[in-house]
């Protein structure tokens, strides 16, 4: 029984922008799910159902790269493009691609410390 009241109030809460939007939604006080977040069988279930949401979002994401390069590359290669958007889809291949490249340095630096650390 409790465990179908707190799918519901996290379906509520992850549908709407506001706990206070998602009481409503359910037509019950926002104090009521301000109480919902002291329980800790609760909150694991809420953080589980946002990470989920987040890892899908970021999978989506990481499918949309490639693409996303082609048509930029596409229109920094297109002579017949409009000048400014070639600035602009270079400027962004540029930026983009020196973020990634300061992660996977990151990260590269982070997996070296903790196998370091790990050897310890």
């Amino acid at each position: 029984m409790m465990e179908r009241r707190h799918e519901k109030v996290i379906s509520a809460l992850l549908s709407t922008n506001t706990r206070e939007e998602a009481a409503e939604k359910l037509g019950i006080n926002s104090r009521t799910i301000r109480r919902y977040f002291t329980d800790p069988e609760f909150l694991e279930r809420y953080n589980e159902a946002t990470k989920a949401i987040i890892v899908n979002s970021t999978q989506q994401i990481q499918k949309s790269l490639a693409p996303a390069i082609s048509t930029l590359k596409a229109i920094v290669e297109d002579e017949n493009t409009n000048v400014h958007a070639r600035v602009s889809a270079a400027r962004s291949l540029l930026e983009y691609g020196i973020r990634l490249t300061e992660i996977n340095d990151i990260g590269d630096r982070l997996d070296k410390l903790e196998e370091a650390m790990g050897e310890e």
